[in-house]
């Protein structure tokens, strides 16, 4: 999938209200990419953010996919929304995804972990069960 380049989500956000959660990755990135006219609206949590936006105080929300599908496009209340754009997948703010936290002395689980997570990826057991609960690539390769 393309990604945003500086340039356009300057543009994309140039003149627009956008609500983030306070101290997030997606407020760094905002604050950092977004145009110098971007007004932007801190949350202390999502579910204020999709308030605020259901009440037409802020022109879109900038957050996690899995967090804004689930806790508000699949909801009634966020019927009328969706999302726009590539996913948002710069490495200076939102790393290489997601991970799990293992004690540096449990090398065994860490290699199980890994094991398992090439072994369903490999197999297709990852794609059904990702398939099943959202559409949209939560990988994100």
């Amino acid at each position: 999938m393309k990604e945003f380049t500086r340039a356009e989500v300057a543009v994309a956000t140039q003149g627009k209200k956008i609500g983030v959660q306070r101290a997030t990755i997606h407020d760094n990135f905002i604050t950092d990419e977004g145009a110098k006219d971007t007004v932007i609206k801190r949350y202390a949590t999502q579910d204020e953010a999709y308030l605020d936006l259901t009440a037409g105080r802020v022109d879109m929300l900038l957050a996690d996919s899995v967090a804004m599908a689930e806790g508000f496009l699949k909801k009634p209340e966020g019927q009328g929304y969706q999302f726009i754009g590539p996913n948002l997948t710069e490495k200076k703010y939102f790393g290489e995804g997601a991970g799990i936290a293992i004690r540096k002395k449990d090398t065994d689980l860490v290699e199980l972990f890994n094991k398992a997570i090439d072994q369903i990826r490999s197999d297709g057991t990852y794609k059904r069960i990702q398939d099943k609960y959202f559409d949209f690539n939560v990988y994100g390769d």
